[in-house]
C-alpha cells in the first residue's frame, strides 16, 4: 500500500473513533475490512476508485466534526468566575427549569 492510502486510512479510523452512534463498532470493523481486502487489488483503476470512496467518507466524517462544533458552540462560562452564577433569578437571561 502507498503512503497516501496508509494515511487516509489512519485519518478515516481517528475520526470514525469519536462518530456518535450506537454501531460504532460495527463501523469501525467494516473500515477495517474495507481497507484489508483492498490491500490485494492491483488495478489502477479500481484502486483509484477506492481510494475516491475513502477520501468522501473522509469528508463525510469532517463535516459531521465541524457540525458538531457548530453546535456545541465556543464554550460557556459555568458560573465558576466573577460575574457569579449562572442561572440566577435576578438576572436577564434566567430560566426556570
Amino acid at each position: 500500500m502507498s503512503t497516501q492510502v496508509l494515511l487516509l486510512f489512519r485519518h478515516i479510523i481517528k475520526r470514525a473513533i469519536h462518530y456518535p452512534s450506537k454501531n460504532r463498532v460495527e463501523l469501525l470493523c467494516s473500515i477495517h475490512e474495507a481497507f484489508f481486502q483492498a490491500k490485494n487489488v492491483s488495478d489502477p483503476q479500481a484502486v483509484a476508485e477506492r481510494v475516491k470512496m475513502a477520501e468522501m467518507g473522509l469528508a463525510h466524517l469532517k463535516l459531521y466534526e465541524e457540525k458538531v462544533k457548530e453546535i456545541r458552540g465556543p464554550q460557556r462560562n459555568l458560573g465558576l468566575g466573577s460575574e457569579g452564577p449562572v442561572n440566577f433569578p435576578k438576572s436577564n437571561d434566567f430560566v426556570y427549569f
